[in-house]
């Protein structure tokens, strides 16, 4: 799809070129290129159930909505553009958009997450001296990878809070009472641990992921590799029985295209490995081979491109993958 994104660049850079029309006809016509759908086969959707945020949208409005002008800090929402801003904080007042629809109405506003700055300036503006809750989080942070762990600290224990409900429930419930110091900081280094030990498991499932992902990367590559050796073939002996044989004895001959075929043979692994399937692949591809693109093929073009696949230079599957920057641990209490 390279041409449709050079096409839609174009375009982002001069909206008043902007077509749907051009970028529909465009795609089509490189879904319609039998070379490009056979360099790159479509893999199929893999369907992942939506995680549930420990915040949602929904929790953030309904904080924003216990503000008062009494607290030196107002919310204005229009309801009607799914906008707001807050005045109070320091700097100019930010507006937020509350929607897709909103964002894309207005160029200036920002979406509002909980990991908007905005959100921490409104927390430490709100917090006086002496007011506390028993609630400890834990964090830690490697590279890309950040987890933060919250609790509830009673007499009895440490209650685990998975999301902001599950918080205001714990605090509806609450007496006013703190628990003793040492259970507040058996609770902050049990967050930490905990916390450190999310993260780990995110990094070590996400280089499987990574791994697994090269892997297949190079086996695509090697499988595109293996398909042009054989259309190859077929194109220098469209009879043969035995490919393989046909190969070998095609490899032993002097000149640039035998070269070739002795390279690719490295390459795979020191063996061609064709299938029923890639004989029956083979025999349509001589259904509908031309003159030209024989002539093409014979000139070792097709092998040539394959070779310089992009997905050669991926780093072996197995390769550990650094993560600069260096861990770094938090933990707070309120």
């Amino acid at each position: 799809m390279q041409p449709v994104l050079a096409r839609a660049q174009t375009m982002l850079s001069r909206p008043k070129e902007f077509s749907i029309e051009d970028l529909e006809r465009i795609a089509a016509e490189v879904e319609a290129n039998y070379l490009n759908a056979e360099a790159y086969l479509d893999s199929d959707a893999v369907n992942l159930k939506p995680a549930d945020p420990p915040v949602s949208r929904a929790d953030i409005m309904a904080a924003l909505e216990t503000l008062r002008p009494e607290f030196g800090l107002q919310v204005n929402h229009n309801a009607g553009s799914a906008a707001l801003s807050i005045k109070g904080l320091s700097g100019k007042s930010p507006r937020f958009a509350m929607s897709d629809q909103a964002l894309d109405a207005d160029m200036a506003a920002r979406p509002l997450t909980a990991l908007s700055p905005e959100v921490a300036q409104l927390a430490d503006q709100l917090t006086r001296p002496g007011e506390t809750l028993p609630l400890v989080i834990g964090s830690y942070r490697t590279g890309a990878f950040r987890r933060s762990c919250a609790f509830w600290v009673t007499e009895d224990g440490m209650e685990p809070l998975a999301s902001f409900a599950g918080l205001l429930d714990r605090f509806d419930a609450w007496d006013g009472k703190l628990p003793a110091p040492e259970k507040i900081t058996a609770a902050a280094q049990h967050a930490q641990k905990e916390a450190e030990k999310q993260v780990r498991a995110i990094e070590t499932r996400a280089r499987n992921v990574e791994q697994a992902n090269l892997a297949a990367q190079r086996e695509a590559a090697a499988l595109r590799l293996s398909r042009e050796v054989a259309r190859l073939l077929r194109c220098l002996d469209p009879t043969a029985a035995d490919l393989a044989q046909l190969a070998e004895a095609q490899a032993a001959r002097p000149g640039p295209l035998a070269e070739r075929i002795r390279q690719a043979k490295q390459r795979l692994g020191g063996k061609f490995a064709w299938t029923e399937q890639t004989r029956w692949e083979l025999q349509e591809f001589l259904k509908d081979l031309t003159p030209n693109d024989k002539q093409s093929r014979l000139s070792g073009s097709s092998l040539d491109a394959a070779f310089a696949d992009y997905r050669w230079t991926q780093p072996p599957a197995g390769t550990a993958t650094a993560h600069p920057t260096p861990p770094a641990a938090h933990t707070a209490w309120r």
